[in-house]
């Protein structure tokens, strides 16, 4: 009977301690769930806003309004991130024949292009959202304007001449939810590529 308690004290022991080593295994699998699910739900949401501004985008052709409408699309489309995720690129561009951003547009931190992209900010983003961002010029751009780099009025929409296609581009930082794996988060981004639509 001794020897009996002995032995189911041992295998009660024995189940501690492997418990113990697993347990941080464990907890390592539960938080990559939650932080990459969350990730995951925001890489949607970031998708969903780059496409509302591609189709917005294209939509408008070349009407001079077309990237400030685009911009508003975006911040509406992202307005449920959450507060662990900041926006740090917008870029509406002129894609190439691959359909990805130009590499110029991107090197050395995001950036404007002329006759290739438009970089904006997020600061510049809440500003079209509130209709308080520089899109100045009826007609064409003005000096100041944000969309001066690649002004939507220089866009080719006629469907005879081969019209353009209008990229977005949008990159957010996530931060970890768990606070469990080292580094700032993770970097999430999403490009929408659509042709433009022929003038009414």
């Amino acid at each position: 009977m001794t020897r009996e308690r002995t032995r189911a004290r041992s295998d009660r022991g024995a189940a501690l301690t492997e418990f113990a080593l697993i347990l941080p295994l464990l907890v390592m699998i539960f938080a990559g769930v939650v932080d990459f699910g969350f990730a995951w739900k925001d890489s949607l949401t970031i998708g969903t806003g780059a496409q509302a501004g591609a189709r917005i985008g294209a939509n408008l052709g070349d009407d001079r309004a077309a990237d400030e409408e685009a911009l508003v699309a975006i911040a509406a489309a992202v307005a449920t991130l959450g507060a662990n995720v900041t926006l740090e690129h917008v870029i509406v561009f002129k894609p190439g024949p691959d359909g990805e951003v130009p590499a110029t547009c991107l090197s050395g931190g995001a950036h404007s292009v002329t006759n290739l992209c438009n970089h904006y900010t997020p600061t510049q983003l809440a500003a079209a959202l509130a209709g308080t961002a520089d899109f100045s010029g009826s007609s064409s751009c003005a000096g100041s304007a944000l969309d001066r780099f690649w002004c939507p009025t220089d866009r080719e929409a006629r469907q005879l001449l081969s019209p353009d296609e209008i990229g977005v581009y949008v990159q957010a930082q996530r931060g970890w939810s768990t606070g469990i794996f080292p580094g700032n988060g993770l970097t999430i981004s999403r490009t929408a590529v659509m042709r433009l639509e022929p003038p009414t």
